[in-house]
Order: structure tokens, then sequence, then C-alpha cells
């Protein structure tokens, strides 16, 4: 799926420049930091959401779009 995507934009009629952010996925899925409250009892943190947020990163392939991209 990949493969054909980055063809097809590859080989568009507007390929002259492609520009893409350099994004620091390992840092975007790091597992979020416990947190305590007043008493040091644990509180919720949204890790269940972040974990599916790092799912739908990850599952993108951000990195292997830019790599067929580049040849």
């Amino acid at each position: 799926m990949i493969h054909k995507a980055t063809h097809a934009i590859a080989e568009g009629p507007d390929r002259s420049l492609f520009v893409v952010e350099d994004l620091r996925v390992k840092n975007m899925t790091k597992k979020p930091e416990p947190k305590k409250d007043a008493s040091g009892n644990f509180v919720r943190n949204g890790a269940r959401a972040k974990a599916g947020l790092n799912r739908s990163i990850l599952s993108s392939c951000w990195g292997l779009f830019v790599l067929f991209l580049s040849y």
C-alpha cells in the first residue's frame, strides 16, 4: 500500500519538490508518566488512550513513507 502511494506521488504531475516534516516518532510514542495526587495515590494518566494513539501512529508507517518516497 505504501509503495503504491509513494509511487503515485513521485510520478504525479507536480513532482518537482517534496517537503517532509522531521517527526520524532520515538518521542511521540513514549509511554505516559505515572501521576500522583497530593496524598501519593496514583491517578489516571490516560495511558489506555495513549496506547491507542501510539498504535495508530506506528501503524501509519511515517518513516517508511519517507524512505520509499526518496528512491
